[in-house]
Order: structure tokens, then C-alpha cells, then sequence
């Protein structure tokens, strides 16, 4: 009888493990998918932005909007190689 419980019990232990490993990849993917999202959709709000200038001024543009866009590079580059650099 004690080992039949325990069987069951391994069973149930091992179900509950197989639950919580399907629900932890389902998380991961879900979290692969808005990443890509908001890469997409910082990159689509680059291009957007970039060809209303184009429109806009042509190819002279003002001095301080590229500054303006010098620094803002930077800045995410800098982010970016300090978010890489501690990753894991």
C-alpha cells in the first residue's frame, strides 16, 4: 500500500514538473515574440522618421537636429554595450 502511494505520488511530482517546464517555455516564447516586436517596431519608427526629414529638409538638414541625432546614437550605443557587456 506505502508503495503504491509513493508511485502515485512520484507520478503526480513528475506531472507537476512536465506543467511547470511547458508553462516556463510558453513564457520564454511569448517574451521572444515582444522582443522581436519592439525591435520591429523601434526600427519601423527609425525609418519613419528618417524618410519625413528626408522629405522634409532633403539633404540639409539643420545642424542641431544632427547633433541632436549624434548624441541619441551615442547614448543607445553606450546603453546598449553596458546591457550586452552584464547580459549573464
Amino acid at each position: 500500500m506505502k508503495a503504491r502511494r509513493r508511485e502515485i505520488e512520484k507520478k503526480k511530482r513528475e506531472a507537476q514538473a512536465q506543467r511547470i517546464a511547458l508553462e516556463e517555455e510558453a513564457r520564454e516564447g511569448w517574451a521572444r515574440v515582444f522582443k522581436l516586436s519592439a525591435v520591429l517596431g523601434a526600427l519601423a519608427l527609425v525609418v519613419i522618421g528618417y524618410r519625413r526629414l528626408q522629405v522634409e529638409y532633403g539633404n540639409r538638414w539643420p545642424l542641431w537636429l544632427v547633433w541632436v541625432f549624434m548624441a541619441v546614437a551615442l547614448i543607445l550605443a553606450m546603453g546598449w554595450l553596458i546591457w550586452y557587456l552584464n547580459k549573464d
